[in-house]
């Protein structure tokens, strides 16, 4: 195989029977189309400007989120119709940030980037309301949890696609009289959590110990993609 073809077949993103399958690349992240955003630690309030701007590509994050409710501060992610948003770019003033991103169907992967020893934890959480006229929201559905640490030497790449996934059951009231005989379950098994009835909110809860940057890439996939395990 000549050098040509060879680097070809590394960049390449084969689709079979609806799955995706990513070659690596140089910096042990897939190539191909994607949106990057960067969860950037910082030590204190930011109080610079631009926190709102459409065309971000960041998030500002504590370095230390101890100090906040449950120890962690939220992401909120919203599917809309228009492009990848950063809503809302600062997490260390309230605890919360806000990203929107296109409709449709994505594999994510992350690294853990910056000074050696940071540490970050995120777990993915949704609700859905339980009854046709909105009134009524479930508890909050855990999707998973994902730890990176940030060690010497070359970044690792995880992907972490089955945060946006979900495997379950959900119940609906659709009257809101519980126990009436009205009451259903649809199950599902590898959902985009945008596609589950009923959705409302989804989220990540972070805790971060010390990380300097996440940077985290949505790759377009078809829809039906399985993601794998997370790691």
């Amino acid at each position: 195989m000549n050098k040509m073809i060879t680097l070809f077949a590394l960049s390449l993103i084969i689709l079979t029977a609806g799955q995706t399958v990513f070659a690596g690349a140089g910096n042990n992240m897939p190539s191909g189309p994607h949106f990057e955003l960067g969860l950037i630690g910082r030590p204190n309030v930011y109080k610079g400007s631009g926190a709102e701007d459409s065309n971000r590509h960041t998030i500002f994050i504590p370095l230390d989120s101890s100090g906040y409710v449950d120890g962690k501060v939220q992401l909120y992610v919203k599917a809309v119709n228009t492009d990848f948003q950063v809503v809302d770019g600062d997490a260390t003033k309230d605890g919360v940030a806000k990203l929107n991103i296109p409709k449709g169907y994505y594999a994510v992967f992350c690294r853990a980037l910056g000074k050696p020893g940071g540490e970050i934890n995120f777990g993915a959480w949704f609700t859905y309301w339980l009854d046709v006229n909105n009134l009524m929201l479930s508890d909050a559905i855990w999707m998973g949890n994902v730890d990176m640490t940030r060690t010497k030497g070359k970044a690792s790449t995880a992907e972490i696609s089955k945060l946006f996934y979900y495997s379950g059951c959900v119940s609906y009231d659709p009257d809101g009289t519980a126990g009436t005989g009205d009451e259903y379950q649809t199950c599902y098994t590898d959902e985009w959590v945008f596609d589950v009835d009923g959705f409302n909110d989804y989220w990540w809860d972070i805790d971060n110990k010390g990380l300097k940057r996440l940077e985290v890439r949505f790759y377009p996939v078809q829809a039906g993609y399985i993601p794998p395990p997370l790691p």
